[in-house]
This record gives C-alpha cells, sequence and structure tokens, in this order.
C-alpha cells in the first residue's frame, strides 16, 4: 500500500476511533501503525505529539465551541475552546469550523485555512470585555475599576447598544448631534458662550465644526476654564479663514466627568483607571450587561495569505491585513462598530494632516494585494467603512452605512493603489464620502485601472461642507481609471451654517483632479451640483483631462447642473452626450461642452442594470429606515424611504402611536432607468417625536393602506429632549401665564387638547391650528412667533418665557406632537425645553447668531 493510499485509510479509521469515543493518544498510536508499520510506529507517535493535538495531516477540519478546551483534540465532540487555537493548529487547505457563541479574542491564522461558522450557525467576534464590580458613586452614577486605554479610542456599551461619552449638549445621536454655537469673543485659541456649564472644563475636549468652509473638524485640549470662557489648544493646525473656531461655529464638549449628569453617558479616568456610568433609565450596571471596547482587531491577517474568513458577526472590532497580505477572502460577514475615535491630532510637522487621520487603518482593512470582500455589511465606524491600501483588491456587493462619524476625509471606502475594483456596493449615511480615491501616502502616481461602478450611493456629506458622493482632489492625474454605471444621489448636509451653499454633489472633481473618465452614471437629488469640476486656484499647469459623458443628470433645480469651475488648462476635458434638464454651467472656464439636453442619450445602457448589493436586506423595494432606532423619551426620530415605488404616491406613514403623517419627497423616473420590476425610485423623509415609552412600529403606506415597509423603535422612558438647539433641562420656569404673551387667534377657542380647528386672522397675518397634543396641525402665514406660541398656550398647556424677540413673522405648516412643533417654531432661537408629565417648558434665551 503506498503512503497516500496508507494516509486516505488512517482519516477513516482514525474519524471511527474517535466517533467511537477512543482516546485521542491511542487514535494517534493506531494511525502511527497503519501509516509507518509497528516499527516506525514509536517514533511517529512521539512527533505527533510534539507537533500538537489535530495535526494529523496537511489541511484537516476543527471545531471550535465555547464550552469547548483548548487541550481538547479539537473534533466536534470535543472542540477547542479558542478560534485561535484552531486557525494555529490546522494548516493550509484545512478549515475551522466554530459553534455557535460569542468569542473575545483576536485571531492571528495560518495562512491558507477557512474559518467559517459551522452549519450557518450565529458567530460573533466580540472585541469587548465585560465591565463588572459596579458600586454606587454619587446619586445615579457607578464606577468600575477597569483598565481602559488611555486615548480616544474607548466604547462603552449597555446590552449591545453604544453609550455616550459625557458632553455638553446632550447629544445620542452619532449622525444628528445637537451643536451648541460659539458666540462673540469667539478666537482660535477661546471660547465663549454664556450658555457653557458653569464646571471646571480643564482635560476636557472641544470638537469644532467651525469657519468660513468647514470641510474637516477640529478637537482640541481645554486648558483654562471660567465661567463663559474657556481657553483651549486645538489637536491639528487651523486653516483660517476656512477651518478655525470663531463666533457662530459649532462646537460640543466632552471627556470630563462634570458633564455626566443624564442617563446612557459615561466618562473614563484613565489616571484612577475607574469607568463611571449613568446607565439608561438609572439602572444599576451591575443588572445589565456592560462592556468596554478592548480589541480593535477580531482577526489579524498580517503576513497571512489564501484565508477566508466567512459568514461571521464581528461587534466593536475589525479585521486587519497587512501590506504582505495576498489573496484573502472575506465573505458574508456583518460587522458593526468596527472603528471608533474622538480626537483629530496632526501628526507631527504636517500641519492639517489630521483631515487624514484613520484614514489607512480604520474600517476593514485591506492592504497587500488580491483580497475580495463580498457580500458583507458594515455599518458605524468613525472613520471608514472599508480601507483599501494595496493592489488588485476587489470590494464587491456590500451594504456599507453610518460611517464617518467624526467626518473628517474618511469615507464608505477609502482606497488607495493600483488595479482595485469597487462595485455593486450601496453606501449611504456617511459624515463625509461616501468613496474617496486618494494618493496621500504614496503621491508618485496616481490611481491606476481604479473601477468604481455599478454602486448605489446616497446620503453622504450629512456632517460637513464642499464635498460629495465620491469625491477625488488633487493630482497625480488618474491613469485608466473610470466612474461608471453609478447611482449618485442624496447628497445633503443636516446642518445650515456657512458655505451650506458650496458643492455637495454626486460627483466632484476638486482641484487638479485629472484624467478621469465620469460616464453612464445617473445623478440626482444632490443638493448643489450634480457633477462638479473643479479647476485650479494655485497656478497648476497640468491638463485637467476629465471626461464626463453620457451621464443622465434627471434634476431640474436650480443648483442641479453639471458645473465646471476654473478648468484653466482643459486638455481633453470634455462635457457632452449627457442627459440634462437643467444645461451645464461653466465659470472661469472654456472646455469643450457639447451635446447635452433632454434629447442626448444619456446613460442608455442602464436599462436593466443591476445597480448596488442585491443580497437579503439589499433589495430595491422601498427600505424605511429609522435614526435613532432607540432612545429615551421624548425622542426625535427621522425616518427616511427610498427605494422603488409602485408609484408617485402620495404615500403616509403611520407611526405606530395612534398617528399618521405625510411623506416629503419626490420620485424620478425615465423609461427604462428607474422604472423596473418595483415601480420607479421614490426618496422621502418624515420626522417624528415619541413622547412615552415602548416599542414602536412605523410603517410606510401607499394610497390604499398596504403596508410597504416598516421599522421598530424602541423608546425607553426618561428625561432630556433630543432636539436641536435645547442645550439643557430648563429650571425657574415662570408660572403658566406667560411673560411675553401675545394675542390668541381670533374666533371661536376651542377647549385645550380637542380635535376642533380654530381659524382666523391675528394681529398680523392669518393661522390655522387643529388637532390634539400627540398630533398637532399649524397653518401659519405672516404670524410673530409669539402669537403662534400663545395660540399652543391656550390650546395645548405650553409654558413658556422669554427674554427674546418673538415678534419675527413666520409662515408655514408645522405638524407632528407638541414638542416637536415648538422645536419647529423656535427655529432660530437659542432656548432651553423640558418635556415632563405631559407639558411642555420652554425658556426662550435669544435669537441664534447666523
Amino acid at each position: 500500500m503506498t503512503l497516500s493510499a496508507r494516509t486516505a485509510h488512517v482519516r477513516r479509521t482514525v474519524a471511527v476511533a474517535l466517533r467511537s469515543n477512543w482516546s485521542w493518544p491511542l487514535a494517534r498510536a493506531i494511525a502511527c501503525v497503519l501509516i509507518f508499520g509497528a516499527r516506525r510506529a514509536i517514533t511517529a507517535t512521539a512527533l505527533l505529539l510534539l507537533s500538537g493535538s489535530g495535526m494529523l495531516y496537511a489541511g484537516g477540519t476543527a471545531y471550535v465551541s465555547p464550552s469547548g478546551n483548548d487541550n481538547n483534540p479539537g473534533n466536534l465532540a470535543q472542540p477547542y475552546r479558542t478560534i485561535q487555537k484552531c486557525a494555529t493548529t490546522v494548516t493550509s487547505g484545512g478549515t475551522c469550523f466554530i459553534l455557535a457563541g460569542d468569542y473575545g479574542e483576536t485571531v492571528t491564522p495560518n495562512s491558507g485555512i477557512t474559518i467559517a461558522p459551522y452549519q450557518n450557525q450565529v458567530v460573533t467576534v466580540d472585541g469587548t470585555n465585560q465591565v463588572t464590580g459596579w458600586t454606587l458613586f454619587s446619586g445615579n452614577i457607578y464606577r468600575a475599576a477597569v483598565t481602559l486605554s488611555s486615548g480616544d479610542t474607548n466604547q462603552v456599551f449597555v446590552n449591545g447598544q453604544m453609550m455616550t461619552e459625557a458632553r455638553w449638549p446632550k447629544s445620542y445621536d452619532l449622525f444628528r448631534p445637537v451643536w451648541a454655537t460659539a458666540q462673540s469673543g469667539t478666537t482660535a485659541t477661546t471660547l465663549a458662550d454664556s450658555n457653557l456649564p458653569n464646571i471646571n472644563w480643564v482635560g476636557a475636549h472641544v470638537h469644532f465644526w467651525s469657519g468660513s468652509d468647514p470641510w474637516d473638524p477640529q478637537t482640541a485640549v481645554i486648558t483654562a476654564s471660567q465661567p463663559g470662557m474657556l481657553t483651549f489648544t486645538v489637536d491639528g493646525a487651523s486653516l483660517p479663514p476656512y477651518i478655525v473656531p470663531q463666533p457662530g461655529g459649532y462646537y460640543f464638549l466632552f471627556g470630563t466627568i462634570g458633564a455626566l449628569t443624564e442617563p446612557g453617558e459615561w466618562f473614563y479616568d484613565s489616571n484612577a483607571g475607574y469607568l463611571y456610568l449613568y446607565a439608561p433609565n438609572a439602572a444599576n450596571p451591575n443588572t445589565l450587561k456592560v462592556t468596554a471596547k478592548a480589541r480593535p482587531y477580531g482577526f489579524d491577517l498580517s503576513n497571512a495569505s489564501n484565508v477566508t474568513i466567512q459568514g461571521f458577526n464581528l461587534f466593536a472590532t475589525t479585521i486587519n491585513t497587512s501590506s504582505s497580505s495576498e489573496n484573502n477572502v472575506i465573505n458574508g460577514i456583518t460587522a458593526t462598530y468596527v472603528s471608533h475615535f474622538t480626537t483629530l491630532p496632526d501628526n507631527p510637522g504636517y500641519p492639517s494632516s489630521y483631515w487624514y487621520d484613520h484614514l489607512d487603518d480604520s474600517g476593514i482593512i485591506l492592504n497587500g494585494s488580491g483580497h475580495v470582500l463580498e457580500n458583507s455589511t458594515i455599518s458605524y465606524s468613525a472613520g471608514n467603512g472599508v480601507t483599501i491600501v494595496g493592489t488588485n483588491i476587489t470590494v464587491q456587493n456590500n451594504l456599507i452605512h453610518h460611517v464617518d462619524y467624526m467626518a473628517n476625509y474618511d469615507s464608505g471606502i477609502a482606497v488607495e493603489g493600483s488595479g482595485n475594483l469597487i462595485t455593486q456596493n450601496t453606501i449611504h449615511d456617511s459624515g463625509r464620502f461616501a468613496i474617496f480615491p486618494h494618493e496621500i501616502f504614496n503621491n508618485a502616481v496616481g490611481a491606476t485601472n481604479l473601477d468604481i461602478s455599478y454602486n448605489n450611493l446616497f446620503n453622504s456629506m450629512l456632517m460637513s461642507r464642499d464635498g460629495g458622493e465620491i469625491y477625488i482632489g488633487n493630482p497625480p492625474c488618474a491613469v485608466s481609471s473610470t466612474i461608471r454605471y453609478n447611482w449618485l444621489h442624496d447628497t445633503r448636509s443636516l446642518y445650515s451654517g456657512p458655505a451650506d451653499n458650496f458643492p455637495l454633489t454626486g460627483v466632484y472633481l476638486d482641484e487638479d483632479a485629472c484624467g478621469w473618465q465620469v460616464y453612464q452614471n445617473i445623478a440626482w437629488n444632490n443638493e448643489y451640483y450634480n457633477i462638479f469640476i473643479h479647476g485650479s486656484t494655485s497656478g497648476v499647469t497640468t491638463p485637467n483631462n476629465n471626461q464626463v459623458y453620457s451621464n443622465s443628470v434627471p434634476d431640474n433645480s436650480s443648483t442641479g447642473y453639471i458645473w465646471l469651475q476654473n478648468v484653466n488648462v482643459c486638455g481633453a476635458t470634455a462635457v457632452y452626450n449627457n442627459y440634462v434638464l437643467v444645461p451645464p454651467v461653466q465659470t472661469g472656464s472654456a472646455c469643450n461642452v457639447y451635446s447635452n439636453g433632454s434629447t442626448a442619450p444619456g446613460a442608455n445602457m442602464m436599462a436593466g442594470v443591476s445597480v448596488g448589493c442585491n443580497f437579503a436586506g439589499c433589495s430595491t423595494p422601498p427600505a424605511l429606515n429609522a435614526s435613532p432606532t432607540s432612545g429615551q423619551a421624548p425622542l426625535l426620530v427621522n425616518l427616511l424611504a427610498a427605494g422603488f415605488f409602485p408609484g408617485s404616491g402620495p404615500y403616509t406613514i403611520n407611526f405606530g402611536d395612534g398617528t399618521i403623517g405625510a411623506m416629503q419627497g419626490s420620485c424620478t423616473g425615465i423609461a427604462g432607468v428607474f422604472s423596473g420590476p418595483g415601480g420607479i425610485y421614490c426618496s422621502f423623509t418624515a420626522s417624528h417625536t415619541y413622547v412615552s415609552a415602548g416599542p414602536y412600529t412605523s410603517a410606510l403606506l401607499d394610497s390604499t393602506n398596504t403596508i410597504l415597509a416598516s421599522v421598530i423603535t424602541t423608546v425607553t422612558s426618561g428625561s432630556g429632549l433630543s432636539l436641536p438647539y435645547s442645550p439643557s433641562s430648563m429650571t425657574g420656569i415662570a408660572s403658566a401665564a406667560p411673560t411675553n404673551s401675545g394675542p390668541i387667534t381670533s374666533g371661536s377657542a376651542a377647549p385645550t387638547n380637542s380635535g376642533t380647528a380654530a381659524t382666523g386672522s391675528t394681529s398680523t397675518g392669518f393661522m390655522n391650528v387643529a388637532g390634539v397634543s400627540n398630533a398637532i396641525t399649524i397653518d401659519v402665514s405672516g404670524v410673530p412667533v409669539r402669537e403662534v406660541l400663545s395660540a399652543l398656550t391656550s390650546r395645548f398647556g405650553l409654558r413658556y418665557s422669554s427674554s427674546a424677540d418673538l415678534s419675527k413673522p413666520i409662515t408655514g405648516n408645522y405638524n407632528g406632537p407638541l414638542p416637536l412643533v415648538v422645536a419647529r417654531v423656535l427655529n432660530g432661537y437659542q432656548y432651553d425645553l423640558k418635556y415632563t408629565e405631559g407639558s411642555i417648558e420652554v425658556e426662550i434665551f435669544a435669537v441664534r447668531s447666523p
């Protein structure tokens, strides 16, 4: 019998022996006799013992279970305990099967192996450790002794939900933060705000979003604190006037125990080694599962090649590779909270390098060559969703969302290198970009053979200025690189302020970006310019050489055109054959722009083309998303419905608490392009405030009340209101009679909380008030804020006082529960608002600075 035949025979025999519960040493001894013969069996058995259990032959299959033991042989009956044991025991060609459970470890596997859940069981690689031993510190605040990072990467979770590092103003939504506004007296080193809580802020941090064109935020360390005034040192150099702390700029403070005042917040004292927590609902954290981030990597494939990671959940951790890694496959993972950081420091000697902090080391990190990331969902990252720094890497058929909540130059996918393919991905809800091709760390050559195609990109630039879904800036010029067959839509910023009318575009070729081919894309509903070519303002004479052709821009808004600005040296630059409803515009440019219009062919090859990811959860029928999906009452929730609808509407939303509202938005239809089995593409939004605890199912309804999509929001009881410009709870409110009341609407006043409308002319305009306190409708035209508040006081029990001028007339339609209506009426004012025992109290301080 040949050695290979003996090997096959021994595999069968050993399997029978193990199933018969023979001991592993005995099974190995039998194997040695069968393979080597009796005389060499003793020597062979000794070698097998030295090599470690399970390495009976190259490759092989082993198993891991939370109930296992690393001293076990690693079979299904006696599995290992850790994935790491299996991954360093099985050799090339082998497989580690992981049984259901949570595994808190960093796995550094052998090359050439596959690691996957056993029979598709649910397996989570967890980057956190549980924190126990809580003792009461003060009030509702508990503390526990624990060693965490002394840097800015700490995250704390309660029952799997991310908690907020103690901050002011209070805010619990990473992508819709509540901002304070810097007042007069603010400089590049001092922050002035009379609303600052009077605590010692020394050692805490400031997060600024400020300047005349703040395309990047800044962070700073507070060095001196006095009432209404803080002194700070920025972590990264300002770039005045564009990025610099100044009056009117947005900011929030974080990182001191003095700010730990509400449920859902934490603070870590790295010097003393204590974690402080004000748990949700003021609960005792000993009754909860409290965990803290402990491991940045769940799988570290540095120097490993030909490894397949498949089917895992990753929580508060990510996957890493290195420049020597090759041909690894990551398939079907669900990764949540992949990267976290809170400060933006410069690299020493490189001013403004903080723009690119964590550009090459956040999200799923694909360094090296030949890797594939596919069929996966990546969400919630302070930085990138995916980092590509290498060659011939493929990222395909993935859902990437809620990334770059630090809103610097990180993105859904940041890509550097040559021969890379980014295709069939859906990327949405990014603080800045969806895709950022760059050569920041290797600027000797431009993007080479980069293919960005068949992606569905939307809702980027949420917390930024002056950018787009796909953003490219600065030379070197691209070589054979394309942007094609993509959907690029609904780029928008959530906040008004300086530069809010700067480009928020689908494709943005910024200063001196050159050599790109942009074709067969569809761009619509991008807030400012659907495609933007920005030439040089620094005297660079490199030819622009960007080709934009055969795209469709079905957008008739006044700012929805293709724009060329300051393209001084056109070279081969040309814009042609684009289907547009508004002609392209050139400013300071004289490039070839021709054959664009409503009869141009446009993206005529997009009919029937599949765009975006296509696995379960990525379908094109309408999807309804809520942000946030959980929080304390009263909770303001923003809902987005997007996808293919059976028609243009109208569509309504049942919020699940007895109220129904209208969806606001639009549909876009081009025969053979947007139309499909589901209808035409539409995007709708709605907002609602839940004022009491409970799980609520919001349902998207068509005109026949058929449910098209639904989403669940979990609301817990508590105090505080997550609404814009409400930095703290109010104290010392005036009595029920307002101190700045005005005339009530004329006509018959209905009883409080009646559903009967009161309509009439006010002293200066027209107002109609109808509904009940949790579903109010106000139609108002030219009526001072004072009179609208007085009507709410009369009908719904609002209590308010004001030291501000409330004579400003407002016009509009305000719908929703009382807290939301009050917030919308007071847009443009600084105020404190508190919801207690079914009533609203509000104190108005001043007109908000622009």
